[in-house]
């Protein structure tokens, strides 16, 4: 068996993991909650990334040693349970979930552990933060063929968006205490988490019961269930990277990101469809997306093609690009005191900058789920740098 039968590349790797983490970023990327009497909060996303697969030993057998590709879908679900009373002795709430979501009858939501400052997060994550901190970072943006003028900018390490994530990430992974005054239980936690079936849908009557929070009853419609998968595609033309995705109805906006870096010595160089965009997130309501749509910073539902400039796509190399999709959250009021806020995305994976892989599918029809639960942050850095 050939070394690459036995692992990626470090180009692959890195775009791979960078890929990961930047859709990580985009989809937990969250606003702070004013407090409301009892909030329930519901983050449902959805990815599709295109990741190179090593060849079987059947096809090594045959003298095929090339790599594949495999298209994956993912949902991913965070529910939390908020509210403004001091907190029982051991807080705990459950989740009666409709049938379509065959996940069984009902998810258990409990109180996050938290950790004390300074044993927070891995060491990995902690030592790229350091790393991303020095390092220099060229910036390239828009969907045109040719880079504008001024092109590209190098950015300090306080506007690189990679590193802000990361160390948001880092402070979110504290566990900094609660309010007195607020008590809140979430889904998953440590050693509770499950993988959301690629056929799951949230439409159907939800419960939710605890011991600090009134009962809350609800329904969701099929306008409300989970986004459709965002098949992200691309093609070398005359130099530029020609980006191409299917429309997804719900979504208002759309950000595309890419990062690569020709070897270890070279500056990271970060590309973005448009500039001010930064600061979308699925929390975000409708309104609000579509202020950055008009302004934009987000390109608009309509839009399926962007183009990463040639002189970008020479800079990235062996790149990963990320799209992201955003649905205005929706805010349902079951009864007085109460609120179910439901926030909505969607993300396609794309690795360019590599010769076409032997067996792609780059169609969208062969979905093949992930065979473990997406790994936190900080395991998808090991080895990015």
């Amino acid at each position: 068996m050939n070394r690459m039968g036995r692992r990626l590349s470090r180009p692959t790797r890195l775009a791979r993991n960078t890929a990961f983490m930047l859709g990580l970023l985009t989809l937990e990327a969250s606003t702070a909650l004013a407090a409301e009497p009892a909030t329930y909060r519901i983050q449902a996303s959805t990815s599709s990334s295109l990741m190179p697969t090593a060849p079987s030993l059947g096809q090594m057998l045959m003298g095929s040693a090339a790599m594949g590709s495999k298209r994956q879908i993912q949902r991913n679900l965070e529910l939390t349970l908020s509210a403004a009373v001091a907190p029982p002795a051991k807080p705990e709430a459950s989740h009666a979930i409709p049938a379509a979501m065959a996940m069984g009858a009902a998810l258990s939501l409990k109180a996050s552990g938290g950790c004390t400052k300074g044993e927070c997060g891995s060491q990995e994550i902690r030592q790229a933060v350091e790393q991303m901190r020095s390092r220099r970072v060229l910036l390239y943006w828009g969907c045109e063929a040719k880079a504008g003028a001024g092109q590209p900018q190098t950015l300090e390490a306080s506007k690189n968006p990679l590193l802000i994530g990361m160390e948001e990430v880092l402070r979110q992974d504290k566990g900094e205490p609660t309010a007195p005054s607020t008590t809140s239980t979430s889904w998953p936690t440590t050693g509770n988490g499950r993988l959301i079936p690629a056929q799951a849908s949230l439409v159907g009557e939800h419960l939710v019961r605890s011991n600090y929070a009134p009962v809350i009853r609800f329904p969701l419609a099929q306008p409300q269930d989970f986004l459709a998968p965002l098949n992200l595609s691309s093609t070398a033309t005359g130099g530029a990277t020609d980006l191409s995705w299917n429309r997804v109805a719900g979504v208002v906006g759309y950000r595309a990101t890419a990062m690569g870096q020709q070897d270890p010595s070279a500056p990271m160089v970060l590309w973005v469809s448009s500039l001010g965009g930064e600061e979308a997130s699925h929390a975000d309501s409708s309104a609000k997306l579509q202020a950055l749509v008009g302004s934009g910073a987000l390109l608009s539902a309509e839009r399926n093609q962007c183009t990463i400039s040639a002189e970008a796509s020479r800079a990235l190399g062996t790149a990963a690009v990320t799209l992201a999709g955003y649905a205005g959250a929706i805010r349902l009021n079951p009864a007085p005191g109460q609120v179910v806020r439901l926030e909505r995305s969607t993300m396609g994976m794309e690795l360019v900058g590599m010769p076409q892989l032997e067996g792609s599918d780059k169609t969208g029809g062969g979905e093949a789920p992930p065979q473990q639960a997406p790994q936190s942050g900080f395991g998808l850095l090991k080895g990015l740098f």
